[in-house]
């Protein structure tokens, strides 16, 4: 059940997918920029937190495509995006994966969809390249092991995946939705934002 930013309040939900295995390290991430087709590492600076899970500030965030020009969040303003929160470790993000690689098959141009992995420890960049590789996804994926854009989406209210956000073409958060989606509900929440 998701919760909406169409400015009616809804009640918190239940976390439905992966707990995180332990709380994600404090300090400075333990790799360095890396890109390689459509898996990328953060870059630079991130918007700042929400100021509420009812806001629908969807925080800004950077990455490096493989031919090394940046790439933001807010750099597709106009498209209906999709963060989905996932990590290599959780069988429900991983069961999820081939649905949203058939709805953006079937959607293109209109949705932009971003795998932001919260794989951690060590180096999680070649585990997520391998596995992206291994699948066939074809759709931007975004390492974040220190879990900062989650944390600024979610205020660390919850630590469970898969977790995905809507968020419509202005750039307004619509909708969080948690647990393994279909690629009809996907569909489904993507259509009723503009």
């Amino acid at each position: 059940m998701p919760r909406s930013y169409s400015g009616l309040f809804a009640p918190l939900l239940v976390a439905l997918g992966c707990s995180s295995p332990s709380t994600p390290p404090e300090g400075p991430l333990q790799y360095h920029q890396q890109f390689a087709g459509n898996v990328s590492t953060l870059y630079g600076t991130s918007g700042h937190d929400r100021s509420s899970l009812t806001d629908g500030y969807a925080p800004d965030f950077h990455w490096l495509r493989a031919d090394s020009t940046l790439d933001s969040l807010s750099g597709h303003i106009g498209q209906k995006v999709m963060i989905n929160f996932w990590a290599t470790w959780c069988a429900p993000c991983k069961a999820e994966m081939p649905e949203i690689e058939r709805l953006v098959q079937d959607m293109g141009d209109t949705v932009f969809v971003i795998g932001m992995s919260v794989d951690y420890p060590g180096d999680p960049v070649p585990l997520v390249q391998q596995y992206v590789r291994d699948h066939g996804l074809t759709y931007q994926f975004v390492v974040d092991s220190a879990w900062t854009i989650y944390n600024k989406y979610e205020l660390w209210t919850t630590t469970a995946i898969p977790e995905t956000m809507i968020i419509d073409s202005k750039g307004i958060l619509r909708y969080d939705v948690t647990g393994s989606q279909t690629e009809e509900a996907f569909r489904s929440y993507l259509n009723k934002v503009r």
